[in-house]
C-alpha cells in the first residue's frame, strides 16, 4: 500500500499579502479620485449658466461605457456636456474628455456657430 502525498494548498507570506493589498489599495485610491474629479467638473458645468450638462441614461453607447469600477465607485453616466470654448482651455477641454469617455462632448467657439474638433 502506497501513501499519497497529502496535496498542498498554494501558500504566501505576509509580505505578499501586504504588497497586494497595497497595490489594490493604490488602484482603488486614484479610481476614486477620477470619480470625485468627475463629480467636480458636473459641478463646475451645472454651475455655469453658459454650458450645459445632458444626462439621458440608458441609451448611451456601449463603445465608449463608463468603465465598471467608476460606476462600482458612483459615478454616473452623462450622455452629452455642451461646453464655451472661452471658458476652458486646451488642457481643461482634453481633461474633461479623459473623464468621461461615454459622453459627447461639444465645444462651442464664442459665437456659438462654430465646433472644435475631437482632438484638440
Amino acid at each position: 500500500m502506497t501513501i499519497q502525498p497529502k496535496r498542498r494548498w498554494f501558500q504566501f507570506g505576509l509580505r505578499w499579502l501586504l504588497v497586494v493589498m497595497t497595490a489594490i489599495c493604490i488602484w482603488l485610491g486614484w479610481n476614486g479620485r477620477q470619480v470625485c474629479r468627475r463629480e467636480q467638473i458636473l459641478e463646475r458645468v451645472r454651475n455655469d449658466k453658459f454650458n450645459y450638462c445632458f444626462n439621458s441614461g440608458p441609451s448611451l453607447s456601449q463603445e465608449n461605457s463608463l468603465p465598471f469600477i467608476w460606476r462600482l465607485l458612483g459615478a454616473r453616466p452623462q450622455s452629452a456636456i455642451a461646453l464655451q470654448r472661452d471658458r476652458y482651455t486646451y488642457d481643461e477641454i482634453a481633461e474633461i474628455r479623459a473623464l468621461f469617455p461615454e459622453t459627447n462632448i461639444f465645444v462651442a467657439d464664442y459665437g456659438g456657430t462654430e465646433t472644435l474638433p475631437l482632438e484638440p
